[in-house]
Protein backbone atom coordinates (compact mmCIF):
# COMPACT_ATOMS: atom_id res chain seq x y z
CA UNK A 1 0.00 0.00 0.00
CA UNK A 2 1.14 3.69 -0.88
CA UNK A 3 2.63 5.84 1.44
CA UNK A 4 -0.33 8.22 0.53
CA UNK A 5 -3.07 5.82 0.90
CA UNK A 6 -2.24 4.87 4.09
CA UNK A 7 -2.24 8.29 5.46
CA UNK A 8 -6.13 8.61 3.63
CA UNK A 9 -7.05 5.66 5.62
CA UNK A 10 -5.91 7.24 8.61
CA UNK A 11 -7.23 10.55 8.09
CA UNK A 12 -10.69 9.21 7.03
CA UNK A 13 -10.75 7.10 10.29
CA UNK A 14 -9.97 9.85 12.44
CA UNK A 15 -12.36 12.03 10.97
CA UNK A 16 -14.76 9.26 11.57
CA UNK A 17 -13.63 9.29 15.39
CA UNK A 18 -14.27 13.14 15.56
CA UNK A 19 -17.51 12.76 14.40
CA UNK A 20 -18.60 9.75 15.77
CA UNK A 21 -17.64 11.49 19.27
CA UNK A 22 -19.63 14.21 18.14
CA UNK A 23 -22.77 12.73 18.00
CA UNK A 24 -22.72 10.94 20.99
CA UNK A 25 -21.27 14.48 22.95
CA UNK A 26 -23.80 17.11 21.23
CA UNK A 27 -26.70 14.40 21.05
CA UNK A 28 -26.59 14.02 24.83
CA UNK A 29 -26.12 17.68 25.23
CA UNK A 30 -28.73 18.45 23.02
CA UNK A 31 -31.32 16.38 24.55
CA UNK A 32 -30.71 17.46 28.34
CA UNK A 33 -30.34 21.13 27.04
CA UNK A 34 -33.60 21.32 25.18
CA UNK A 35 -35.04 19.40 27.61
CA UNK A 36 -34.22 21.45 30.62
CA UNK A 37 -33.62 24.97 28.77
CA UNK A 38 -35.74 25.56 25.86
CA UNK A 39 -39.22 26.78 25.70
CA UNK A 40 -41.23 23.95 24.29
CA UNK A 41 -44.44 24.67 24.98
CA UNK A 42 -47.14 24.04 22.36
CA UNK A 43 -44.43 21.83 20.52
CA UNK A 44 -45.45 18.24 19.83
CA UNK A 45 -43.00 15.32 20.74
CA UNK A 46 -42.38 14.73 17.08
CA UNK A 47 -41.52 18.27 16.34
CA UNK A 48 -39.24 18.85 19.85
CA UNK A 49 -36.95 15.16 18.31
CA UNK A 50 -36.78 16.31 15.17
CA UNK A 51 -35.55 19.91 16.50
CA UNK A 52 -32.91 17.61 18.71
CA UNK A 53 -31.96 16.01 15.86
CA UNK A 54 -31.39 18.73 13.19
CA UNK A 55 -28.82 20.54 16.29
CA UNK A 56 -27.19 17.84 17.04
CA UNK A 57 -26.25 17.30 12.98
CA UNK A 58 -25.32 20.80 12.63
CA UNK A 59 -23.20 20.70 15.62
CA UNK A 60 -21.34 17.67 14.53
CA UNK A 61 -21.01 19.56 11.28
CA UNK A 62 -19.98 22.63 13.04
CA UNK A 63 -17.34 20.14 15.69
CA UNK A 64 -15.94 18.50 12.17
CA UNK A 65 -15.30 22.23 10.66
CA UNK A 66 -13.79 23.56 14.14
CA UNK A 67 -11.35 20.56 14.40
CA UNK A 68 -10.14 21.04 11.00
CA UNK A 69 -9.62 24.86 11.04
CA UNK A 70 -7.78 24.61 14.43
CA UNK A 71 -5.49 21.93 13.21
CA UNK A 72 -4.43 24.12 10.14
CA UNK A 73 -4.04 27.48 12.16
CA UNK A 74 -2.32 25.51 14.89
CA UNK A 75 0.05 23.71 11.97
CA UNK A 76 -0.67 20.13 13.26
CA UNK A 77 -2.70 17.47 11.76
CA UNK A 78 -5.13 14.68 12.29
CA UNK A 79 -1.72 12.08 12.24
CA UNK A 80 -0.16 14.36 14.49
CA UNK A 81 -2.03 16.58 16.73
CA UNK A 82 -0.77 19.28 18.97
CA UNK A 83 -2.02 21.15 21.99
CA UNK A 84 -1.98 24.63 20.31
CA UNK A 85 -4.92 23.15 18.55
CA UNK A 86 -6.81 23.41 21.91
CA UNK A 87 -7.10 27.37 22.11
CA UNK A 88 -8.17 27.50 18.67
CA UNK A 89 -10.99 25.36 18.89
CA UNK A 90 -12.07 26.82 22.09
CA UNK A 91 -12.17 30.55 21.25
CA UNK A 92 -13.44 29.51 17.59
CA UNK A 93 -15.90 27.11 19.30
CA UNK A 94 -17.22 29.91 21.71
CA UNK A 95 -17.18 32.77 18.39
CA UNK A 96 -19.47 30.50 16.39
CA UNK A 97 -21.44 29.74 18.80
CA UNK A 98 -22.56 33.22 20.15
CA UNK A 99 -22.48 34.08 16.31
CA UNK A 100 -25.36 31.20 15.78
CA UNK A 101 -26.79 32.72 18.70
CA UNK A 102 -27.52 35.80 17.81
CA UNK A 103 -28.49 34.68 14.43
CA UNK A 104 -30.91 32.50 16.32
CA UNK A 105 -32.19 35.25 18.76
CA UNK A 106 -32.45 37.58 16.55
CA UNK A 107 -34.55 35.59 14.01
CA UNK A 108 -36.51 34.02 16.79
CA UNK A 109 -35.23 30.49 15.88
CA UNK A 110 -35.73 28.64 19.21
CA UNK A 111 -36.75 30.24 22.90
CA UNK A 112 -35.44 29.62 26.17
CA UNK A 113 -36.94 29.22 29.47
CA UNK A 114 -36.16 31.07 32.49
CA UNK A 115 -34.02 28.22 33.79
CA UNK A 116 -31.40 29.46 30.77
CA UNK A 117 -28.19 31.40 31.98
CA UNK A 118 -27.86 34.14 29.59
CA UNK A 119 -25.29 37.06 28.85
CA UNK A 120 -26.23 39.75 26.83
CA UNK A 121 -24.11 40.30 23.80
CA UNK A 122 -25.23 43.34 21.75
CA UNK A 123 -28.10 43.99 23.73
CA UNK A 124 -29.36 40.34 22.90
CA UNK A 125 -29.40 37.61 25.50
CA UNK A 126 -27.60 34.68 24.69
CA UNK A 127 -27.64 31.27 26.35
CA UNK A 128 -24.44 30.30 28.11
CA UNK A 129 -25.16 26.70 28.04
CA UNK A 130 -24.88 26.42 23.94
CA UNK A 131 -21.48 29.08 24.24
CA UNK A 132 -19.88 26.07 26.60
CA UNK A 133 -21.18 22.96 24.52
CA UNK A 134 -18.79 24.67 21.04
CA UNK A 135 -16.46 25.54 23.70
CA UNK A 136 -16.27 22.38 25.51
CA UNK A 137 -17.42 19.36 23.32
CA UNK A 138 -14.82 20.10 19.63
CA UNK A 139 -11.60 19.86 21.96
CA UNK A 140 -12.93 16.83 24.25
CA UNK A 141 -14.02 15.54 20.36
CA UNK A 142 -10.40 16.02 19.19
CA UNK A 143 -8.53 14.37 22.53
CA UNK A 144 -10.68 11.51 21.69
CA UNK A 145 -10.42 10.90 18.19
CA UNK A 146 -6.63 11.12 18.46
CA UNK A 147 -5.36 7.55 18.33
CA UNK A 148 -2.26 8.90 20.18
CA UNK A 149 -3.79 10.79 22.60
CA UNK A 150 -0.19 11.87 23.40
CA UNK A 151 0.35 15.15 22.02
CA UNK A 152 3.53 17.51 21.52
Amino acid sequence: MKATALLRLISRAFWARVALCALWLHGAWEAVQCALFYDMSGTSVASGLIFMAIATLVDVILTLFLVFLALRLSHASAESPSFGAFPWLIGLGALIAVAIELLAQTGGWWHYSGAMPTLSVLGVPIGVLPLLQMAIVPPICLLFASKRRRFR
